[in-house]
């Protein structure tokens, strides 16, 4: 074995990431004391290795190896591992020093730094990457810069050999994605959000792995059409835009989840919307839809749907067509009625119809056995339906804002009840039965025209805030409060 291949297989005990290698290595180490080749090594061991057993013998043999005007870099040096790239900076401009060599020890012992931190140190003092990253592979690469993502911009194969899988170049100011984005095939989540994207490369079609994209708060006005050539799509964030349409591609992408195309400018969907098979979550919230496709009961699996700000007061019977939803939230949209179909949504866990006109609710609704959450405040409701009580998994509820001059005596048989506002309402008596809600932990009676609160000492054990402020009642009454109810805050 030539000297050379001798050299090389001592560095390689000197790299190792095993604390056994590089120990015997410096074992080995007196009989090439004078090898020059070691010196990039020898440094990182003395300096900046873990062990301090391994940094005094790597010293020791740096220190006789080292031409003097190193030494004394290194001597005069505050080497702070924090602050590794700054020494490294200052020891590139000796050519006895490898940059590759030091940069390599780095990525093996990396608690110091990140593979980014090293990636974007080499493209700045044009360094061969390619050399010093070997086998490295990095999940995740977020950009927090600018400069960051132009030293990328003209070496995005690098990205390709890191096997990059998530990028993150959002609040970057961008006005447009780089087209060499489509070079980088390893990706499957992409999060660009918080710029000022105007359009979307072309050749965003080629991240066929693609899973996961983010692109909410942006100024996208449209997607290109060949958006729906990414086969492997699950989830889609584009609200906070200014999409006026929808590709008809969107269709094709058939592994789709979760849609989020809240605050837009959209006023139709594409039929081909109906071929989304697997779609679980569509939000929707503040756009200027009139209609949904017509067969938009083809969606079978779609569990959340959120129209909120919709001028959907007219397609209230394509809604009755899809009763497998889970949640449901058609807040601000002018409705003046809860349909009575809404009993048949026997799946439902969510309803929100907050800020509309309605006036009653429907006696159906206490079909919904799975409801555990209601929203129907700043409404017109002057009362509830007698079956109100029999929700039986309801667990939040908020009915603040309406007319209520009274409560149903059924409200007491919500045994799950935690959460319960009726603030803001004409309530002047509550029902006895309300003291029965023993798993109560907020109650909200603000601004009602109560004078009592029908409760004994035993009641409300879990009542940890009640707020009753804005009621004609006495300082008697709440000093009675205070003593049957200790373990809760009360606000009056």
């Amino acid at each position: 074995m030539t000297k050379s291949s001798e050299i090389q297989n001592l560095k390689k005990l000197l790299q190792s990431s095993e604390t056994s290698n590089i120990l015997l290595g410096l074992q080995l180490l007196p009989s090439y004391a004078q090898s020059p080749e070691l010196i990039s090594t020898l440094l990182f061991l003395s300096y900046f290795h873990e062990d301090s057993t391994i940094q005094n013998r790597a010293r020791i043999f740096f220190l006789q190896l080292a031409p003097v005007r190193v030494r004394k870099e290194v001597l005069y040096s505050t080497l702070d591992p924090k602050q590794i790239f700054q020494v490294y900076k200052r020891l590139l401009k000796y050519p006895e020093i490898s940059g590759v060599e030091l940069l390599q020890m780095l990525l093996i012992h990396n608690e110091f730094c990140q593979v980014k931190t090293v990636l974007l140190f080499c493209l700045e003092h044009k360094l061969n990457w390619a050399t010093v990253a070997r086998q490295i592979t990095l999940n995740e690469l977020t950009l927090v810069h600018k400069k960051e993502l132009h030293l990328l911009s003209r070496h995005w194969e690098h990205l390709v050999s890191l096997s990059v899988r998530q990028l993150v170049i959002s609040d970057l100011n961008l006005g447009t994605l780089p087209r060499q984005i489509g070079f980088v095939k390893t990706l499957q989540k992409l999060v660009a959000s918080r710029n000022t994207l105007s359009r979307l490369p072309a050749s965003i079609s080629e991240l066929k792995k693609l899973k996961t994209l983010y692109l909410s708060y942006n100024r996208l006005k449209s997607l290109p059409e060949n958006l729906g050539s990414l086969p492997q799509m699950e989830e889609v964030h584009l609200n906070h835009n200014a999409l006026q349409s929808l590709p008809v591609s969107i269709g094709r992408l058939q592994k789709l989840k979760i849609l989020h195309l809240s605050n837009n400018q959209l006023d139709t969907l594409p039929e081909s919307f109906e071929q989304l098979q697997n779609l679980e979550e569509l939000y929707l919230i503040d756009n200027r839809l009139t209609a949904l496709p017509e067969h938009f009961d083809r969606l079978t699996k779609l569990k959340v749907l959120k129209l909120g700000g919709c001028n959907i007061a007219s397609i209230k019977h394509q809604l009755e067509r899809i009763p497998w939803l889970e949640n449901l939230a058609v807040q601000n949209t002018r409705w003046t009625s809860l349909p009575e179909w809404i009993g048949n949504f026997t799946q439902l866990q969510q309803l929100n119809v907050k800020r509309n006109y309605i006036r009653t609710l429907p006696k159906s609704l206490s079909s919904l056995q799975m409801l555990h959450s209601l929203n129907v405040s700043y409404n017109q409701l002057k009362e509830l339906p007698e079956g109100f009580g029999n929700m039986s998994k309801l667990d939040n509820a908020t009915l603040e804002g309406n007319q209520l001059a009274e409560l149903p005596e059924s409200i007491g048989k919500l045994e799950q009840i935690r959460f319960l506002h009726l603030g803001h309402n004409f309530l002047r008596k509550l029902p006895d039965s309300i003291a029965n809600l023993r798993n109560l932990e907020t109650l909200i009676l603000e601004y009602n025209q109560l004078t009592k609160i029908p409760i004994q000492a035993g009641d409300w054990p879990k009542l940890q805030t009640l707020l009753i402020t804005g009621n004609p009642i006495d300082s008697r009454e709440t000093g009675r409060l205070k003593t049957v109810l200790p373990q809760a805050h009360i606000y009056y």
